[in-house]
Formats: structure tokens, sequence, C-alpha cells
């Protein structure tokens, strides 16, 4: 439901973060509240739009950079040609018919995988060419979706709160105020694991004498913030072709500051998300590891979150009823 309500659920989500800004800017201009919460939200998809736009630019831009670097692609050619001299070296060591054997085996995996490649690049083709016409269906959807749920804000609540009794609309006000409160926390922890993991690949850099360090680090901080690729997608390969061709120095720096990252990360990360929304910081290590191994990186975010809120929304409830029991016995 939430993958095919998802334009909605967004809608619903920008909309009421824009409802305190547009009450305030509806005050001082005398305007109304849902026009003004309609007028931010087609702002912030435009301006969200354009730094999407800016940040694939830089993306490309970075990439085509390293692309034309004669230094990477010199690297990268040496590093083929001195695996291809040393299965050379190990073939020629074996007999002459299982040389023969072990020849016509690699040159068969070789097509293999060349063929699997180009099928696999052909396939994803097909299917993001076919995604495109539905994607940007959705994308207006949004927009659109958005723009009449921030301008009806207000109807739409006073509609649902008529469809659900009074004890409903409290228990759900409660779950809201925890869900809200505990992912604006969850995102600042993040973000300042994202700071932390920016600024060690930053001064890295600089020590290792990268071109376009603070680029780079940012780049690779974002895709460190997803465990599941993690930022040894880019360092560990970085690392091989250095001690491949011979730059024994770079290699050894740029695997020493995976292997620091990692382990500041490994403690940092259940500390400051455990520290943020009040959790031991173990028993965030283990949310996040079974919602990662369950569910993947939507499991690794939801999971901490669902059992934060129920976890709190029982604390409230406990007090709720010890306050009860102890008003039931004073009278």
């Amino acid at each position: 439901m939430l993958v095919l309500l998802l334009p909605f659920v967004i809608g619903v989500i920008l909309s009421y973060l824009m409802q305190n800004i547009a009450k305030k800017i509806g005050d001082k201009l005398k305007i109304d509240k849902g026009i003004c919460a309609a007028v931010l939200v087609t702002v912030t998809y435009i301006v969200a739009i354009s730094v999407l736009v800016l940040l694939i630019w830089g993306i490309l831009n970075v990439i085509s950079t390293y692309i034309s670097n004669k230094e990477i692609i010199n690297s990268i050619t040496v590093v083929f040609e001195k695996l291809q001299l040393a299965l050379t070296k190990i073939t020629e060591k074996l007999p002459v018919g299982f040389n023969e054997k072990t020849s016509q085996m690699l040159t068969k995996i070789g097509e293999n995988t060349m063929n699997e490649i180009a099928a696999f690049t052909s396939s994803l083709a097909a299917k993001t060419a076919k995604a495109i016409p539905s994607f940007l269906f959705s994308c207006i959807v949004t927009v659109v979706a958005s723009f009449y749920i921030a301008r009806d804000y207000d109807k739409l609540v006073k509609f649902l709160k008529g469809m659900l009794s009074e004890n409903t609309t409290k228990n759900v006000s409660v779950i809201k105020e925890i869900l809200v409160e505990n992912v604006f926390k969850l995102v600042k922890g993040y973000l300042l694991i994202l700071v932390v993991t920016f600024a060690e690949l930053t001064i890295g850099f600089f020590v290792i004498g990268v071109k376009n360090p603070v680029v780079l680090a940012f780049f690779i901080a974002i895709v460190d913030v997803l465990p599941v690729i993690g930022v040894g997608t880019v360092l560990i390969p970085w690392s091989v072709i250095a001690f491949v061709t011979d730059n024994l120095t770079r290699g050894i720096l740029v695997l020493l500051l995976y292997v620091i990252i990692v382990l500041v990360r490994n403690f940092v990360e259940p500390k400051i998300i455990g520290k943020k929304v009040g959790l031991n910081p173990l028993f965030m290590l283990v949310l996040i590891f079974v919602g990662l191994r369950v569910a993947g990186i939507g499991g690794m975010l939801l999971l901490p979150i669902v059992v934060i809120v129920i976890l709190n929304f029982y604390k409230k409830q406990m007090v709720l009823e010890r306050t009860n029991i102890k008003n039931l016995h004073s009278i």
C-alpha cells in the first residue's frame, strides 16, 4: 500500500511540514493558509528539482573528468595487462593437455561473462526506458497531489478525525508526535554521520594528494550513508589498483583510510543514532542489522523507527495508566 500510495504519502508529509510556516506567512500577509501552503509546496518542488539537476550535473562532470584522465585509464590498462600476464605464467607451468583445457575454459568464461554483461545492459536499458513514462507520471501525480493536499489540509484532517473514534484519534495523535520527533532525530543522526565521514575523507584525500578532494569526499560520503553499498565499493578497488600498478604508498594509505572510516562508523553510528532516539547503542545496532538482513536498506531505516514508536507509545500508555490508578486511589 505504501508503494502504491507513495505520491500521496509524500504529499501528506510535505504538506504537514509546510503548515506552521504557511500559517505564519498567511497571518502576516493576511492570505489564506491553504493557498500559502500550496505555494510553498510548489516552490519546494522547484528548488528540489533544481538541486537534483545540479547534483546530477556535478556527478556526471566528476565522472567525465576521471574517465578522461589518462593516468586512470593507463592504471586500469596496466591492471588488466598484469592479470593477463599472471594467468599466462600460471597456465605455462601446467601440463600441455590441461593447459589447453584451461585456456578453453577461460575463453568460454570470458565469452559468457561478456554475453551476460551485454544481456544485463540491454535488459537494464529496456527496463529503464519502460519505467521512464511511469516515473514521470508518478512525479506529476506527486506534485499535483501535494498541491491539493496542502491547500485543503485542514479539511482533510477534520474529515479523517470524523471517521475515527475519540480514543483512536488520541492514539493516532500520540503516534504521530512520536513518529515525527524520532524521524527528525534519525535524520539529524545520519546527517552527523555523513559530516564525520566527509571530514575523514577530505583530510585523508588531502594527505594522499588526490585531485578535487572535497568534491570526491562529498560523493563518497553520500555513498557511505548506505551501508549495503558503503565506502568500500570505492576505496577497496582503488587500493587494489594502486597495489597492482606498483603505487604501494597510495594503496596502503587508501586502505588505511578505509579501515579508519569503517572503525569510526561502526563505533559512532549506534552511539549517535541510539543517543538521538534514546535507545541503548547495542539495541540500536541489533535493529539496524536485523532490518538490513530482512528487508535491505528500507528495513534498516524502517525497523528502528517502528520499534521506537511502539516502545515510546507503550511507555506513554503505561504512564497514563499509572496516573489514572493514582487518581483512583486518591479518590
